[in-house]
């Protein structure tokens, strides 16, 4: 067991400090840049102003602030309808709902998760720190490689960096860095996912605690025993964090119990192994009951027919027959593992995390269904996966240091290691630093929200509970935060699970009525080659994942021609049309590109109520559309 002495202490501490204020960094920079520049524009690190996206984060801050407002983790914050119900993933990432609830309840505002966040990551530094002297591995490799897994663990898991011309050609690592520099300049998102409010930001820290307990739990019976309860408790913590840690540690879990179920078959005197298995057996039992609201809710979700809707709108229906990227580094890692590792605990885990990966990854070749291919690699598994190699190296140069002693007492190769990953970690602490700089010059000019944008929230916010449309990304996504959205197209798979792809169409249409919208004039709205970056990939969620990409394809094409019949034979009188399906405030903006698609208003309908520059906010008429007033029968 190792010592934490004050000089250690002293030293990881530092790692916490830089690790916070570099993902805090792209923030003072981007402020610093628009002081610079005289940008009128009111910095926010939760809205968006035409180019930037921060709506992934969006979706994620909904259950924290529904929390935080009305104490409630059913219905769903910008959304009125089914406020008595679960929506979907709320459940599966109650965890992180509950650590930003309070931070947004006390300061009133949704711009302290952002702020939180880099402290949150800055755990996981030190977490991460804890779990390499655990496993035995030196100061310099602890202090080292949680540096190289939060802010370079994603240029490992694609070859285009490191190893553009395939494994036979190792002598491009030496480039690598023409290769990441430029890469990182170009950024208008998050440089990696621990820069996201959830996934990995503030939820990692839960995995590495499954991580700690499961290698705990390896050594032998004993401690199997001893952590049993601790270890079922952070096994189903994974499936109220984040659906991707559940598959992760889930499916890990039991191929290591399967490895050891065979292992004590046929070992001769295996009484002591199989006492081990019962243990970790138990310890998986006990979680399996506590994961269980969460499991149902998931298989509710996933097997209702009435779903399938959601399901298509989250790309989980999708059955791409497609090989995973980086199954070849899948195996070499699998190798490197199986030969290197140095102990039973690191092979075990790193292993089944290993083939987890590859199971799931795989899946649509597996098993036909195409689980969101990417996110048990890059959001759940791969970063952990650093910090055994880096143990590893560790271990196999103190080895060969160890072996070449009655040559020499200077531990060459452990210093030579020593140096490799001293020189990584700063190496990717740089690139962060640049990042910040490059992030903030790509988008200080949009970073936040105009000053038209930010009347208008005070403006609604006069007006609570008022449900408000409009056709423009970049006005509806900070609107969620304060009113009702009549049309949440962002991110729409986190609808109600029930609402179908006709549901949205209606409204979509509803609105397109109101704008007096024909065929062309709906296709040059949803042109994905014009519009700015973050218009197209907010168009991406809802129309690429249920027709693909270019937009241009038969599937799509039909769809326009539906929606045009369906503004052809408007009555709104229909089912799901105006007078069924009514809002209170329409948002146009009459700058915007997409906006000016359309002629106009209708304002036979509409009365134009308040205007903020650019923006012009109309008021439904429904007493004017002419709405057929029914009367229930005695």
């Amino acid at each position: 067991m190792f010592s934490l002495n004050k000089y250690s202490i002293f030293l990881c501490l530092i790692g916490f400090f830089l690790t916070a204020y570099l993902i805090m960094l792209p923030h003072i920079d981007t402020i610093d840049m628009q002081i610079e520049k005289g940008v009128d524009i009111i910095y926010t690190p939760s809205h968006v102003n035409g180019e930037a996206t921060q709506f992934d984060n969006h979706v994620k801050l909904l259950p924290s602030a529904q929390l935080s407002r009305f104490g409630s983790i059913t219905g769903k914050l910008g959304n009125i309808e089914y406020g008595q119900s679960l929506y979907p993933n709320v459940l599966q990432e109650i965890i992180v709902a509950f650590m930003y609830a309070p931070i947004i309840a006390i300061s009133d505002d949704m711009d302290t998760p952002y702020y939180a966040l880099p402290f949150f990551v800055g755990l996981i530094y030190l977490t991460s720190f804890y779990l390499i002297r655990m496993f035995g591995a030196d100061l310099v490799t602890a202090l080292m490689f949680p540096i190289i897994m939060i802010f370079g663990y994603h240029f490992f898991l694609f070859d285009l960096f490191f190893i553009p011309n395939g494994l036979l050609h190792p002598e491009d690592i030496f480039t690598a860095s023409s290769r990441i520099d430029p890469w990182v300049e170009s950024q208008e998102y998050e440089l990696n996912s621990f820069y996201r409010i959830h996934t990995l930001g503030a939820s990692y820290i839960f995995f590495l605690g499954y991580i700690y307990f499961f290698y705990k739990s390896l050594i032998d019976s004993a401690s199997a025993k001893k952590y049993m309860l601790p270890m079922a408790i952070i096994l189903a913590l994974q499936f109220y964090t984040y659906v991707f840690y559940a598959m992760a540690a889930g499916i890990s879990f039991l191929l290591a119990v399967l490895w050891m179920f065979i292992i004590a078959r046929n070992k001769t005197d295996s009484g002591n192994t199989s006492q081990h298995v019962k243990y970790i057996f138990y310890s998986g039992l006990i979680a399996f009951f506590l994961a269980l609201p969460s499991l149902m809710h998931i298989i509710s979700l996933t097997t209702n027919i009435e779903n399938s809707d959601w399901l298509m709108r989250i790309g989980a229906n999708k059955a791409v027959d497609t090989v995973f990227w980086a199954n070849n580094l899948m195996y070499g890692l699998l190798v490197f593992f199986v030969i290197l590792s140095q102990n039973k605990q690191t092979r075990i885990t790193s292993i089944s995390l290993l083939l987890t990966v590859l199971l799931v990854e795989n899946s649509s070749v597996l098993i036909g269904l195409d689980i969101q291919p990417g996110h048990i690699s890059m959001r759940a598994v791969m970063p952990s996966i650093i910090l055994f190699a880096g143990c590893t190296l560790y271990f196999q140069s103190l080895k060969i240091s160890n072996m070449l002693s009655k040559y020499s007492t200077f531990p060459l190769f452990l210093y030579a290691y020593r140096v490799l990953v001293t020189f990584i970690a700063y190496y990717f602490a740089v690139i962060a630093y640049n990042y910040s700089q490059s992030y903030a010059e790509n988008t200080y000019k949009h970073q936040g929200i105009s000053a038209s944008q930010d009347a208008l929230h005070h403006w609604l916010k006069k007006r609570p509970n008022s449900n408000v449309a409009t056709l423009l990304p970049s006005i509806g996504v900070p609107i969620i935060f304060k009113s009702p959205s009549y049309l949440y197209l962002t991110f729409s798979g986190h609808l109600h699970q029930s609402v179908t792809n006709l549901d949205i169409d209606k409204r979509l249409v509803n609105v397109l009525w109101l704008f007096g919208a024909d065929h062309d004039q709906i296709k040059d709205y949803f042109n994905q080659e014009q519009g700015k970056s973050f218009e197209k990939r907010y168009h991406y969620y809802y129309w690429q994942r249920r027709f693909g990409y270019p937009l241009a394809v038969t599937g799509f094409s039909n769809h326009l021609n539906f929606l045009s019949d369906m503004i052809k034979n408007y009555d709104v009188n229909g089912n799901g049309a105006l007078c069924q399906s009514s809002f209170d405030y329409l948002v146009v903006d009459k700058l915007n590109p997409r906006q000016k698609v359309f002629s106009g208003v209708k304002l036979s309908y509409l009365t134009e109520v308040a205007s903020f520059d650019e923006l012009v906010v109309y008021k439904l008429n429904v007493e004017d559309l002419g709405c057929l007033l029914t009367q229930n029968s005695e």
